[in-house]
């Protein structure tokens, strides 16, 4: 029996199906945002998802990115082009944009991966809050401290104090995740190593007082 050319063994190969090559992941179209609506999108390294929201003057915004499978920057535009905020605390979860507009017009929020040759991967954007910026001490502290304003995570006790009076206190977040108990403003917390510091500026102002020294045997006192 003839044993086979070379040429059989080439036809072989050029007539086998060709394997189909995967799809390039497509990006989003330029989505708008909206109070309470959340956008999802994927990307990978080297691309750009952008979104946008019409903001009045004076606006605040709150708004949470969830990081699902890829660390992403998040950088917010002005109606002019400038950049105005850029967002990159984490590696995975979420990161938080806290704004007050100036402008009335289109800001633009632009998300793409802090690793140019990262992997494909996907991203929840949900604007929390949209108001109009507050002008008192209650509102602006409420502002500030937006991250831990939910009934879904850990958060912190907030106290104020003017001259020597406590002029205002408020809890945000929960106490105890299990049982769902917020935290109040007299909730009693660990305070673990924030007790250092409290401890050496203690100290440092008895110095200053006169009232000790530093320099004397510590079982003295």
């Amino acid at each position: 029996m003839a044993r086979p050319s070379i040429w059989c063994a080439i036809a072989a190969f050029v007539i086998w199906p060709a394997r189909a090559m995967p799809e390039e992941p497509s990006c989003p179209a330029e989505a708008t945002l909206r109070l309470g609506q959340t956008v999802r999108g994927s990307l990978r390294g080297g691309e750009r998802n952008s979104h946008w929201i019409l903001l009045e003057p004076a606006s605040f915004v709150f708004a949470r990115l969830y990081q699902q499978d890829v660390d992403v920057v998040v950088r917010v535009i002005g109606p002019s082009g400038e950049r105005i905020l850029e967002v990159d605390d984490r590696t995975s979860g979420p990161e938080f944009l806290s704004l007050t507009s100036n402008d009335a017009g289109r800001y633009g929020v632009e998300v793409e991966p802090f690793n140019p040759m990262a992997d494909t991967g996907t991203y929840s954007l949900t604007i929390e809050k949209l108001q109009k910026a507050s002008e008192n001490l209650q509102g602006k502290v409420d502002e500030l401290f937006a991250e831990f304003d939910n009934a879904s995570g850990p958060g912190c006790a907030v106290a104020i104090v003017r001259d020597g009076q406590i002029i205002h206190t408020k809890g945000y977040g929960l106490a105890d995740l299990e049982r769902r108990l917020p935290i109040m403003a007299d909730t009693r917390l660990n305070i673990c190593s924030i007790g250092k510091q409290l401890t050496a500026f203690a100290v440092a102002d008895l110095e200053a007082q006169g009232s000790l020294s530093l320099d004397e045997d510590i079982r003295k006192y």
